[in-house]
């Protein structure tokens, strides 16, 4: 059987993995369409927050995050990256009381198809505070 499709350790020492992963693509939004660069992380928020929350693809309301890196806001850079991932991430369970795993639905946005998660968008979510944000299901 193979393994998850990611694996991340995070700066806690908690492990997360995918178990679902969804890709789909910023058609090249311009942020000039939407006021020029300063409205960059809420056009993020828009596309990846909005469209496809984890009720939709996995029937649950899972908690979400959205990796937002630094490099969206360069200079000069008026496109979206191109592709919008959407992962369902689960891990060890937060309390022992009876829940299977623990979840969230982690966002972000990249150029590149491979890797699924960039290195700075890894870096990011190694930072992701998961024992305040996701949720035990049973």
């Amino acid at each position: 059987m193979p393994g998850p499709m990611l694996r991340v350790g995070l700066k806690t020492g908690r492990k997360i993995e995918a178990v679902q992963l969804h890709v789909g693509f910023t058609y090249g939004t311009y942020t000039k369409v939407f006021d020029g660069p300063g409205r960059l992380r809420e056009i993020n928020l828009e596309l990846l927050w909005n469209e496809y929350p984890g009720k939709v693809l996995w029937g649950r309301n899972f908690p979400s995050v959205l990796l937002l890196r630094g490099d969206y806001h360069q200079e000069g850079r008026n496109v979206l990256p191109v592709y919008k991932m959407t992962a369902l991430f689960e891990s060890v369970p937060l309390k022992n009381e009876g829940g299977k795993h623990s979840a969230m639905v982690v966002n972000w946005l990249q150029d590149e198809i491979k890797p699924l998660l960039s290195p700075g968008n890894k870096q990011a979510l190694r930072e992701v505070d998961w024992d305040s944000l996701a949720k035990d299901y049973k």
